[in-house]
């Protein structure tokens, strides 16, 4: 089945991360997609003994791979450790845990956020489109037709669908003008949105927080 990426986030259940990637279908509705067989994992140039790690039970799984270090010119791979963990939340704590006690040297890749290190492993692009072997699943995450990946089958190159466009604008009135916007105290004076396509014949729409009407425009009294 055929489908174009818009998002991708995770939640977390049963102790693993499960994926979600938020698609149109080829027919323009919206879908998502659960993946549960990826972990967040990280590299690290090992210090002391590899048996320290089995120590730490947040970590699922230890592996030493062969890795080029990213760090000046290097003719030949090195013996790093593939560090792979239950919690995506987890990775800094472990990476500094890991470098504090000095059982690491050093850490590679422990920064890029979870959601992206699968996008980047699988291939997958925003807006672009994947062929996946899905299987549809019943669920209260999501209030829009949901399945189950069996298979990643890789993207393909397709032309897009027809999207609807919300964007918008929120501005608010800062009580101190110095100090950065507080969404629990600072008031929302001004919402502008823009439509494609025009939604109830209108492309664009301001709503503003004082008693005014016009052309695109409407007024409210808080």
């Amino acid at each position: 089945m055929l489908f174009q990426v818009l998002d991708a986030d995770y939640i977390f259940t049963d102790n693993k991360p499960i994926v979600r990637i938020f698609c149109k279908t080829e027919t323009g509705n919206s879908a998502c997609l659960f993946y549960d067989k990826f972990y967040p994992y990280f590299y690290i140039k090992l210090k002391r003994d590899l048996d320290e790690l089995n120590q730490i039970k947040e970590i699922k799984k230890i592996e030493v791979v062969k890795r080029f270090v990213p760090f000046g010119f290097n003719e030949n791979q090195s013996d790093l450790v593939k560090v792979t963990v239950f919690n995506p939340q987890e990775v800094p704590l472990i990476r500094d845990k890991l470098l504090k006690e000095g059982i690491a040297e050093e850490t590679f890749e422990s920064d890029i956020l979870f959601k992206y290190r699968f996008l980047i492993d699988f291939g997958i692009k925003g807006m672009g489109w994947i062929d996946a072997d899905v299987e549809k699943v019943a669920t209260k995450t999501v209030k829009c037709t949901s399945y189950n990946v069996k298979k990643f089958n890789g993207p393909i190159n397709k032309t897009d669908t027809n999207l609807k466009i919300l964007s918008l604008d929120i501005e608010c009135l800062p009580t101190d003008p110095k100090k950065p916007l507080d969404p629990k105290n600072n008031t929302i004076i001004m919402i502008s949105l823009v439509f494609s396509p025009e939604y109830k014949n209108k492309s664009n729409l301001v709503l503003l927080s004082k008693n005014y009407n016009g052309k695109d425009t409407k007024g409210f009294s808080s």
